[in-house]
Parts: structure tokens; C-alpha cells; sequence
């Protein structure tokens, strides 16, 4: 998924592989998603997620804060976004 600006939502998916959202302007919210490969880079917004697979997180932001779960996982989730908040949650399915 590649944007330029506005918001990126991806709701109660299954995804077999991975995914990969680009976005210079925007937030992105991942709600109820499994994939075992999760890419995001986003210049400016907010990015979140209720992931129902364990991943291990991998997440820069220049100016925002952070809150992932810690630990080892199936998969994995790299997360960057020069000016805004990451903040992704475990849910179990």
C-alpha cells in the first residue's frame, strides 16, 4: 500500500505473507491483522496496531514515543516514522 497522504486502515485481515505500507503524510492503524511480515515507513503520523500474531518489533521514530510488546516472535514488524507516536499490542485469536 503506498500513499502520499490520508490515512491507511487495514481492519480484521489476514494476510498469508506480508505487507508493506509506505506513506509520507498520514496515520496508519493496523486493527486485528495477521501477517508474518509487517513493513511500514511513514515521514509523519501516528502508526498502531492489534496484531494477532506474535512478532518481534523493530521501531524508530525521530520526535514520537514507543510501545510494543517485547520479546521474541513468529515474525516480524519493522516500524518507521520520522515524526509520530508507534504503538502495536498483542491480541491473542
Amino acid at each position: 500500500i503506498n500513499t502520499d497522504s490520508g490515512e491507511v486502515n487495514v481492519d480484521n485481515t489476514v494476510i498469508s505473507y506480508d505487507i508493506s505500507i509506505k506513506s509520507n503524510s498520514g496515520n496508519v492503524d493496523l486493527d486485528i491483522v495477521s501477517a508474518q511480515i509487517i513493513d511500514i515507513e511513514t515521514t509523519s503520523g501516528n502508526v498502531s496496531g492489534a496484531i494477532t500474531k506474535k512478532l518481534t518489533y523493530t521501531v524508530f521514530t525521530s520526535t514520537g514515543q514507543s510501545n510494543c510488546p517485547i520479546g521474541e516472535g513468529y515474525g516480524t514488524c519493522n516500524v518507521r516514522t520520522d515524526s509520530g507516536n508507534i504503538f502495536f499490542t498483542y491480541v491473542a485469536r
